[in-house]
Protein backbone atom coordinates (compact mmCIF):
# COMPACT_ATOMS: atom_id res chain seq x y z
CA UNK A 1 0.00 0.00 0.00
CA UNK A 2 1.23 3.25 -0.68
CA UNK A 3 3.32 5.43 -3.29
CA UNK A 4 1.00 5.87 -6.85
CA UNK A 5 1.50 2.28 -8.46
CA UNK A 6 -1.77 1.29 -9.52
CA UNK A 7 -3.22 -0.94 -7.53
CA UNK A 8 -6.44 -3.23 -7.19
CA UNK A 9 -8.43 -3.58 -4.24
CA UNK A 10 -11.41 -5.88 -3.57
CA UNK A 11 -13.44 -5.06 -0.88
CA UNK A 12 -15.96 -7.90 0.82
CA UNK A 13 -17.92 -8.02 3.78
CA UNK A 14 -18.60 -10.55 6.31
CA UNK A 15 -21.83 -11.98 8.07
CA UNK A 16 -22.33 -14.40 11.01
CA UNK A 17 -24.64 -16.77 10.18
CA UNK A 18 -25.39 -20.14 10.31
CA UNK A 19 -24.39 -20.85 7.10
CA UNK A 20 -21.18 -18.82 6.84
CA UNK A 21 -17.90 -20.59 6.01
CA UNK A 22 -16.21 -18.17 8.15
CA UNK A 23 -18.05 -17.67 11.07
CA UNK A 24 -19.39 -20.60 12.83
CA UNK A 25 -22.19 -20.47 15.64
CA UNK A 26 -20.30 -23.79 17.70
CA UNK A 27 -16.67 -21.95 18.06
CA UNK A 28 -16.16 -18.37 19.56
CA UNK A 29 -13.84 -16.79 16.38
CA UNK A 30 -10.07 -15.52 17.09
CA UNK A 31 -10.07 -11.71 16.84
CA UNK A 32 -9.62 -10.94 13.30
CA UNK A 33 -9.53 -14.76 12.16
CA UNK A 34 -12.63 -14.63 10.05
CA UNK A 35 -12.21 -11.50 8.54
CA UNK A 36 -8.41 -12.79 7.92
CA UNK A 37 -10.30 -16.04 6.23
CA UNK A 38 -11.82 -14.31 3.95
CA UNK A 39 -9.40 -11.76 3.07
CA UNK A 40 -7.13 -14.50 1.99
CA UNK A 41 -9.44 -16.05 0.04
CA UNK A 42 -9.48 -13.07 -2.38
CA UNK A 43 -6.69 -13.56 -4.31
CA UNK A 44 -7.30 -17.30 -5.62
CA UNK A 45 -10.77 -15.61 -6.76
CA UNK A 46 -9.03 -13.24 -8.70
CA UNK A 47 -6.88 -15.22 -10.37
CA UNK A 48 -9.56 -18.30 -11.11
CA UNK A 49 -11.40 -15.59 -12.75
CA UNK A 50 -8.74 -14.27 -14.59
CA UNK A 51 -8.24 -17.80 -16.43
CA UNK A 52 -11.61 -18.24 -16.34
CA UNK A 53 -11.92 -15.00 -18.79
CA UNK A 54 -8.81 -16.10 -20.39
CA UNK A 55 -10.72 -19.27 -21.43
CA UNK A 56 -14.22 -17.52 -22.71
CA UNK A 57 -13.00 -14.45 -24.36
CA UNK A 58 -9.40 -15.24 -25.52
CA UNK A 59 -9.95 -19.14 -26.61
CA UNK A 60 -7.11 -20.13 -24.29
CA UNK A 61 -6.55 -23.72 -23.98
CA UNK A 62 -8.43 -25.42 -20.11
CA UNK A 63 -5.71 -27.47 -19.92
CA UNK A 64 -2.78 -25.11 -21.00
CA UNK A 65 -1.40 -23.66 -18.02
CA UNK A 66 0.64 -20.93 -19.11
CA UNK A 67 -1.15 -17.58 -17.95
CA UNK A 68 -3.41 -15.65 -20.52
CA UNK A 69 -3.69 -12.03 -21.71
CA UNK A 70 -5.77 -11.54 -18.85
CA UNK A 71 -3.83 -13.45 -16.03
CA UNK A 72 -0.58 -11.54 -17.16
CA UNK A 73 -2.11 -8.19 -16.33
CA UNK A 74 -3.61 -9.15 -13.54
CA UNK A 75 -0.29 -10.25 -12.29
CA UNK A 76 1.32 -7.34 -13.27
CA UNK A 77 -0.76 -4.87 -11.13
CA UNK A 78 0.93 -7.19 -7.57
CA UNK A 79 -1.11 -7.95 -5.29
CA UNK A 80 -5.05 -7.14 -4.77
CA UNK A 81 -5.87 -5.17 -1.46
CA UNK A 82 -7.54 -7.68 0.16
CA UNK A 83 -10.15 -5.25 2.18
CA UNK A 84 -12.45 -6.88 4.60
CA UNK A 85 -15.28 -5.59 6.78
CA UNK A 86 -16.37 -8.37 9.33
CA UNK A 87 -19.69 -8.82 10.98
CA UNK A 88 -18.37 -7.03 14.28
CA UNK A 89 -16.90 -3.98 12.03
CA UNK A 90 -13.38 -5.47 12.19
CA UNK A 91 -11.21 -4.76 9.39
CA UNK A 92 -9.04 -6.86 7.70
CA UNK A 93 -4.60 -6.25 7.87
CA UNK A 94 -4.91 -4.47 4.46
CA UNK A 95 -7.78 -2.60 5.51
CA UNK A 96 -5.69 -1.56 8.38
CA UNK A 97 -3.20 -0.36 6.54
CA UNK A 98 -4.92 1.64 3.71
CA UNK A 99 -5.75 3.74 6.22
CA UNK A 100 -2.91 4.54 8.00
CA UNK A 101 -1.32 4.88 4.71
CA UNK A 102 -4.27 7.26 3.68
CA UNK A 103 -4.13 9.02 7.32
CA UNK A 104 -0.06 9.41 6.78
CA UNK A 105 -0.84 11.26 3.18
CA UNK A 106 -3.52 13.35 4.96
CA UNK A 107 -1.60 14.32 7.78
CA UNK A 108 1.11 15.14 5.70
CA UNK A 109 -1.21 17.67 3.51
CA UNK A 110 -3.13 19.16 5.79
CA UNK A 111 -1.67 19.49 9.37
CA UNK A 112 -1.31 23.31 9.08
CA UNK A 113 -4.81 24.09 7.68
CA UNK A 114 -6.67 21.65 10.66
CA UNK A 115 -3.77 23.62 13.23
CA UNK A 116 -1.99 20.17 13.96
CA UNK A 117 1.52 21.12 15.85
CA UNK A 118 3.14 18.64 13.34
CA UNK A 119 2.13 16.06 10.24
CA UNK A 120 2.53 13.19 13.08
CA UNK A 121 -0.27 14.83 15.28
CA UNK A 122 -2.47 15.27 12.39
CA UNK A 123 -1.85 11.55 11.09
CA UNK A 124 -3.38 10.56 14.23
CA UNK A 125 -6.08 12.73 13.73
CA UNK A 126 -6.93 11.52 10.42
CA UNK A 127 -6.64 7.72 11.54
CA UNK A 128 -8.92 8.47 14.37
CA UNK A 129 -11.40 10.28 11.80
CA UNK A 130 -11.17 7.31 9.26
CA UNK A 131 -11.82 4.29 11.73
CA UNK A 132 -14.23 5.76 13.28
CA UNK A 133 -15.98 6.67 9.77
CA UNK A 134 -15.06 2.81 8.82
CA UNK A 135 -16.48 1.26 11.63
CA UNK A 136 -19.79 3.47 12.12
CA UNK A 137 -20.36 2.83 8.32
CA UNK A 138 -19.83 -0.71 8.70
CA UNK A 139 -21.83 -1.04 11.75
CA UNK A 140 -24.86 0.98 10.24
CA UNK A 141 -25.04 -0.83 6.92
CA UNK A 142 -25.04 -4.69 8.91
CA UNK A 143 -28.32 -2.82 10.69
CA UNK A 144 -29.94 -1.77 7.54
CA UNK A 145 -28.98 -5.16 6.53
CA UNK A 146 -30.63 -6.98 9.43
CA UNK A 147 -33.52 -4.56 9.18
CA UNK A 148 -34.34 -5.65 5.74
CA UNK A 149 -34.00 -9.49 6.67
CA UNK A 150 -36.19 -9.08 9.28
CA UNK A 151 -38.87 -6.95 7.35
CA UNK A 152 -38.30 -9.65 4.81
CA UNK A 153 -39.30 -12.63 6.76
CA UNK A 154 -41.86 -10.85 9.05
CA UNK A 155 -43.47 -8.76 6.10
CA UNK A 156 -46.18 -11.71 4.56
CA UNK A 157 -48.94 -10.01 6.52
CA UNK A 158 -48.13 -6.68 5.02
CA UNK A 159 -47.49 -7.66 1.32
CA UNK A 160 -51.43 -8.62 2.00
CA UNK A 161 -52.40 -5.68 3.29
CA UNK A 162 -50.87 -3.60 0.00
CA UNK A 163 -51.79 -5.92 -2.32
CA UNK A 164 -55.28 -4.91 -0.60
CA UNK A 165 -55.02 -1.52 -1.33
CA UNK A 166 -53.98 -0.54 1.64
CA UNK A 167 -50.32 1.85 2.22
CA UNK A 168 -47.78 -0.29 3.43
CA UNK A 169 -44.03 -0.77 3.36
CA UNK A 170 -41.45 1.12 1.06
CA UNK A 171 -40.37 0.74 -2.20
CA UNK A 172 -36.19 0.51 -3.17
CA UNK A 173 -35.05 1.39 -6.63
CA UNK A 174 -36.00 -2.03 -8.07
CA UNK A 175 -39.27 -1.95 -7.19
CA UNK A 176 -39.36 -4.35 -4.23
CA UNK A 177 -41.61 -3.15 -0.98
CA UNK A 178 -39.60 -3.44 2.60
CA UNK A 179 -41.91 -3.03 5.53
CA UNK A 180 -40.64 -2.57 8.69
CA UNK A 181 -41.16 -4.15 12.20
CA UNK A 182 -43.08 -1.10 13.85
CA UNK A 183 -45.95 -1.48 10.55
CA UNK A 184 -45.90 -5.09 11.69
CA UNK A 185 -46.33 -4.78 14.81
CA UNK A 186 -49.11 -2.64 14.33
CA UNK A 187 -51.09 -4.77 11.96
Amino acid sequence: VGGTQQKIAELKTVHCSNKSKYYSKTKIPISGAPVGARARAIPAEYKKNAKDADILYNNKDVNDTTPGPIETRLESLGKVLELVVGHFSEGSSDLHELVKQAAKAAGEKHWKRIGAYNSREARGTFMTRFVRKIGITAAVQLSILRRKAFNRMMGADLRAQAEAGEEAGEEDNNGNRYYSAQQEYQS
